[in-house]
């Protein structure tokens, strides 16, 4: 079970990854990219930051809003996923060096 966080852990992680949204992404991107977001925003945090997006984690929003990805977009959802982590983790141990 992932832990939840503590006050100072939320206002740090606010100072680090502030509100700012890139640019839009393409029109036929974009519902990939919303749902992306959505996915993220509830992605557990464990004692070592945030954790990557599991497959599980895809196959419950499935079921949950009543459709099936394509594997494309699976591929996209990951991807997406991996470029996130990467980038959170680089701010992170840019912050903590």
């Amino acid at each position: 079970m992932a832990r939840s966080l503590g006050e100072d852990e939320e206002e740090f992680l606010a100072k680090q990854f502030p509100e700012d949204t890139p640019d839009e992404p393409p029109t036929a991107l974009e519902w990939q990219w919303y749902t992306f977001c959505r996915i993220s925003k509830r992605r557990q945090y464990g004692f070592n930051g945030p954790q990557p997006i599991s497959y599980m984690e895809l196959q419950s929003y499935e079921r949950f809003m009543g459709f099936q990805f394509h594997p494309w977009e699976v591929d996209l959802l990951t991807d997406l996923d991996d470029l996130w982590m990467e980038e959170c983790y680089g701010r992170l141990s840019r912050t903590t060096s």
